[in-house]
């Protein structure tokens, strides 16, 4: 556990743009094959990690500090005009999944610091009193149209499934990028373990695995 939430730390810094430190620099390296660390914040951060990894903690812990914390840091708010609401959303493989995402969410604000900024709770909606909200859903590109979304986090993207579409994380992809246009900061995430060598995790990892630039790709050994 201890070594698990070691490496999500340093992929946060990553993601984040935040400088390593020569340890932190090495483990980075195993994790990206990239020789240097980024130095500015990325637009796209892909996470393949294997089972008891804490991958749902750690969708609920980036969507709660990106609508908190990074909504003041990465200017989120400002890019809001008056009446709009910024969404940070989880999008999980299945409705037990996307339960177990908002249990761990709505816990965050449990803490003194975070409290205060819950105004209202629905069953899959946290709002805020800064303007944005976190919503925990399955996965279905429907709830990403008439939205602004500054974050869009996808859960064990690997293992999506829609009778409708063999390609649901590609067609949601799709729909997720045009409601994030307005927000110049806005940041899409994919947490999963792996599963087929195909689909837009697979597409992600080949593109972008060892490379610079502004998508990060990190794989556990």
């Amino acid at each position: 556990e201890a070594e698990s939430w070691g490496t999500w730390r340093v992929l946060d810094k990553a993601l984040f743009g935040q400088p390593l430190t020569a340890g932190e620099l090495r483990i980075f390296h195993e994790l990206t094959g990239r020789d240097e660390a980024p130095t500015e914040p990325a637009k796209e951060a892909w996470f393949i990690m294997g089972r008891r990894g804490g991958k749902d903690v750690k969708a609920a812990s980036l969507a709660v500090y990106i609508a908190t914390i990074g909504a003041e840091l990465y200017g989120y708010r400002k890019r809001l005009v008056r009446g709009e609401r910024g969404v940070v959303q989880i999008l999980a493989v299945d409705r037990d999944q996307a339960g177990v995402c908002f249990r761990y969410a709505r816990a965050f604000f449990d803490q003194p610091m975070l409290a205060k900024l819950l105004k209202r709770e629905t069953a899959d909606t946290l709002e805020l009193t800064n303007g944005l909200a976190i919503e925990v859903t399955t996965a279905d590109r429907r709830r990403v149209r008439g939205r602004t979304v500054v974050c869009a986090i996808f859960d064990e993207v690997a293992h999506w499934k829609d009778e409708n579409t063999s390609n649901p994380d590609i067609e949601i992809y799709r729909s997720v990028k045009p409601a994030m246009i307005t927000i110049p900061n806005a940041l899409l995430i994919g947490i999963s373990s792996p599963h087929m060598r195909k689909g837009l995790l697979w597409d992600k990892f080949t593109q972008h695995y060892g490379q610079p630039g502004n998508v990060l790709v990190a794989k556990a050994t």
